[in-house]
This record gives structure tokens, sequence and C-alpha cells, in this order.
């Protein structure tokens, strides 16, 4: 069967079955020329191509990844909420079984744009809530390593920090802390990027340096119920 091109940057081919095929992931795509679209996707094909199914599901359309302006994933919205309870009650564990399989089921795509980003960078800070550093740091970077997507490069990189600070990893803390630009005072990372400033300054015994980030967490940051605590 010959390709056949679309008008949607897309290729039309035959199926490729397996017995082993991975299964589809409802979702919205939409593309940088204001088109959107409703599909199953099947997969990648590298990092140049989506795989979707046809409606038939008897073969397969591809759209171009330099296409895509955003994909949004049909989640189960409940799975989100629980997670966000229990990482705000502090029961970082039990975050982890939750969102670990979500994570896990969209992970190929987090150099798009997605509304599975939020969940990343929750069970990223879970497992380093949790104790688990090293964990933390490879789930971050599987937007670090793949995305300029903001806030979620900046949070990505705040969470390994953090993690490498907990190992005892000052330099590397620093080295990553130093590509975030400092964020204005109203950014939703201003209190994260100054509790970790603070944080590092301690590590390092700058002492004068560290109390006057704290200080400004205390000061203008005093309603964020995060980071403000952690500041005092």
């Amino acid at each position: 069967m010959m390709l056949r091109l679309c008008l949607a940057a897309c290729l039309i081919v035959p199926a490729v079955r397996t017995a082993a095929a991975d299964p589809s992931l409802p979702a919205v795509i939409r593309f940088h020329s204001g088109l959107e679209k409703s599909v199953d996707i099947a997969g990648r094909q590298g990092r140049t191509w989506i795989r979707t199914k046809t409606p038939d599901a008897q073969g397969e359309v591809r759209y171009a990844v330099a296409d895509v302006k955003e994909i949004t994933f049909a989640l189960d919205r409940s799975v989100m909420e629980s997670a966000e309870r229990l990482y705000v009650d502090g029961s970082y564990e039990n975050v982890i079984p939750l969102l670990g399989p979500m994570v896990d089921r969209h992970r190929r795509f987090m150099d798009m744009r997605n509304n599975v980003m939020p969940a990343v960078i929750l069970l990223a800070k879970s497992q380093h809530g949790a104790g688990r550093h090293e964990e933390a740091i490879q789930t971050s970077r599987l937007i670090s390593n793949q995305s300029t997507e903001e806030p979620y490069l900046g949070q990505a990189w705040i969470v390994e920090c953090l993690a490498r600070l907990s190992l005892h990893q000052t330099n590397e803390a620093w080295a990553l802390y130093a590509n975030i630009p400092p964020p204005d005072r109203t950014h939703e990372l201003a209190a994260p990027y100054t509790y970790v400033g603070a944080r590092l300054h301690m590590a390092l015994g700058n002492w004068i340096e560290a109390r006057k980030r704290a200080a400004t967490l205390t000061v203008f940051h005093a309603r964020d119920a995060e980071w403000y605590p952690a500041a005092l």
C-alpha cells in the first residue's frame, strides 16, 4: 500500500499489528495551524511523528510533531485531585502509586506541551518528599531533558535542585539553579526559587545570604502554604 499524504501534515499508512501493541491514548491534538483533531494515539515513530489509529483501526495516521502545538489527553481528573489532596496532607508515598502509572503511559510525549506535565511535577515532588531523591531527579528530567515549556521546566529544575541538596550534591544543585532565570516577585516560581536559593546558601555556609532569602520569602510570600512554612 502506498503512503498517502493528507492535508493535516500527516501520513496515512497501513497498521502494523503486533501481539504486544501499545494501548491507545485518547487525546485532542491542537496544531499550530489552529486545527484540532480527536484521536487515539498509538505511539511515536522516533521524535518526528505521532502515530494515531484510523477510525476503523485498520491503519494509522501519522502527524508531524513539528506541527503540534499541544496535546490534551483524556485523563481521569479524580486521580489528580486525590493525588493533590494526599500531597497537601504529606502522604507522599501514597501519591506515587496514583501518579506513577499515568506518567509512565505518557512519558514519550514530554517534548510537546500537554496536560500530563502537572502530574509529572507533582510525582517528582512527592518522590522527593518521600525521600526517593534519585527517583525525583529522574522524573523531573522527563520534562527538563525534553521540554522548554514554562512553568514546567522551571518547576522541574526546582525539584531536581531540592533532591540534589538532599543528596548533598550541592555543586550540582548550584549549577542547575544557575540555569533558572530569576522570576518576578509575583511569578508562581518566585517562592520556590527563593526557598531553593536560601537552602543553597545555607549548604555553602553563606548564612547572611541564606537569611536574606528566607526573609524575602516570609515577607512577600506569607500566603504560600507550601514554601512559607519551610522558610520559618
